[in-house]
């Protein structure tokens, strides 16, 4: 446990000292927006688009682990969805509780912890998530959540793939799994500076998640929280081994990356989109609370994983 609370520690440390920077002014909680663009714009790109290029195509794209996890998520958010709807909560909210139970930090969260367990294997497993998440899990909460709204679900399913087809991440999965396809190795100037653009990505992505936390508007959720959050660090991961358990097998090393990688906290996107559907009280509590809850289960689940149990 030592060992693992060792790879932890400094995770949860960085979102500390984050937060504590923008809570003692050191910087603006507006500065945590560049940040974010930062990331999205060049260091997560670089990294994931580097990543792929040392792999074979057959790796890039595990349908394996693309039918695993994508199964898991979906049952956690159908759940979530359930959940919602059983609560009376109308259809944006029951589709964000839907997307609270199935959705991971997936990048700022859990890629520098399980790049630490289980090295290369975690950049791979983390662009199929990115998948999954981005093609599967957003474009149905815009569609459930669209049902109580004045765009036509048709719409609102055409604005979400315009978004996507702006996301610097999808382009770079793209050029990534195209340079792979055609085997095209990357010049050394070229690979070497997508390395030393993506290496800064873990550290800034840690600060930038602390910093976000501070001046959240929190409200009332008693009856929800544990649900929710319980449903995103325990149903989340469970829902993805049973599916690992039932479906073809991939290799070991990504069987644990998928369940470690579901047990991870909300991502910030869900706060993002929970703004705009109106409900962004409800997200910052389900956030906070989760990543903070977050310490304890991802250690524990960790500690399931690495010993045989995942």
């Amino acid at each position: 446990m030592l060992h693992i609370l060792s790879i932890t520690s400094p995770i949860f440390l960085l979102i500390a000292v984050g937060y504590l920077s923008v809570w003692r002014g050191i910087f603006k909680r507006e500065d945590m927006l560049v940040l974010g663009k930062l990331l999205v714009d060049f260091l997560l790109p670089a990294l994931v688009c580097r990543t792929i290029t040392q792999f074979p195509l057959q790796e890039v794209l595990n349908l394996r682990y693309l039918a695993a996890y994508g199964a898991g998520s979906a049952l956690a958010l159908l759940a979530g969805v359930l959940y919602g709807r059983w609560r009376r909560m109308p259809w944006p909210q029951a589709a964000l509780t839907g997307m609270g139970m199935s959705a991971s930090n997936t990048i700022f969260v859990g890629f520098p912890i399980i790049s630490e367990l289980l090295g290369p294997n975690a950049a791979i497993a983390m662009t199929l998530g990115v998948l999954v998440e981005n093609l599967l899990v957003v474009p149905v909460v815009l569609l459930l959540a669209g049902r109580d709204a004045s765009l036509p679900w048709q719409r609102s399913l055409l604005q979400s793939l315009r978004t996507l087809s702006r996301n610097p991440i999808i382009w770079a999965i793209v050029v990534g799994v195209a340079c792979s396809a055609l085997e095209f190795k990357l010049p050394y100037v070229l690979d070497r500076s997508l390395q030393i653009v993506g290496s800064a990505a873990a550290g800034v992505a840690l600060l930038m998640i602390g910093g976000v936390l501070v001046g959240q508007r929190l409200q009332e959720v008693k009856l929800d929280l544990p649900a929710v959050v319980g449903g995103k660090l325990l149903l989340h991961p469970l829902c993805v081994l049973g599916a690992l358990t039932l479906l073809p097998p991939v290799t070991p090393e990504l069987h644990q990356a998928a369940i470690l990688y579901a047990c991870m906290p909300l991502p910030a996107l869900f706060s993002a989109l929970a703004q705009r559907l109106g409900h962004g009280g409800f997200a910052a509590t389900l956030l906070v609370a989760s990543t903070v809850a977050a310490f304890f289960s991802v250690n524990a689940w960790i500690w399931v994983v690495m010993h045989g149990l995942g």
